[in-house]
């Protein structure tokens, strides 16, 4: 089996949340579990079983837990599941933006936001933008200015200007923003 991708699932209520065989083929990256809801699973709470040796991409789950050794007691096998939903996506009500990961960051981070149904008016798609700006406020990045359906993103940084190139070490803010939300966190690029 190759080419899988788990998205957007809501697995709970089983003896075990996903079981992956010793057999099935998880190589480069190709089996993705990604932005579920993955807990309340049998009495031990097993989210994930993988029994193969190769390592399993679970990131950016929800495992019904911010606590990472909580997280880390639900799974066995290797997977590599940080990094994870801090809160759970279904209780959100508003824009929610989560400071990139990692933070600091050398090559990249990722930033993960949510569009909640009720604020993207249903079906229709709601405008976000992601900007980033340096310490003295001068806009150096543009990651997304776009229409959004409801539901979770994200976006990745590689710590480049709008032209492509490389940007210094420092602190950057990034500026999360709707017509009805706006937000700015901090982010630390680390250079070698």
């Amino acid at each position: 089996m190759t080419g899988v991708k788990a998205h957007g699932n809501i697995i709970t209520n089983n003896d075990t949340g996903l079981y992956i065989a010793n057999d099935t083929d998880v190589s480069a990256g190709t089996f993705r579990i990604h932005f579920n809801h993955i807990f309340g699973n049998a009495d031990v709470d097993t989210g994930l079983d993988n029994d193969n040796t190769s390592y399993v991409h679970a990131e950016n789950n929800w495992w019904g837990t911010a606590d990472p050794v909580s997280i880390a007691a639900s799974i066995d096998g290797p997977v590599d599941w940080s990094p994870f939903l801090w809160t759970d996506p279904t209780e959100w009500t508003s824009f929610v933006v989560e400071p990139g990961f990692p933070n600091p960051f050398r090559r990249e981070a990722t930033i993960r936001f949510f569009v909640p149904r009720a604020q993207a008016m249903g079906d229709r798609p709601l405008r976000v933008q992601l900007t980033v700006y340096n310490i003295i406020g001068q806009q150096v990045r543009v990651l997304m200015d776009d229409l959004m359906y409801s539901g979770i993103h994200c976006v990745q940084w590689d710590g480049t200007d709008n032209t492509g190139r490389r940007l210094a070490t420092g602190a950057y803010l990034l500026d999360a923003s709707t017509p009805v939300f706006r937000t700015t966190t901090k982010m630390l690029l680390l250079r070698e």
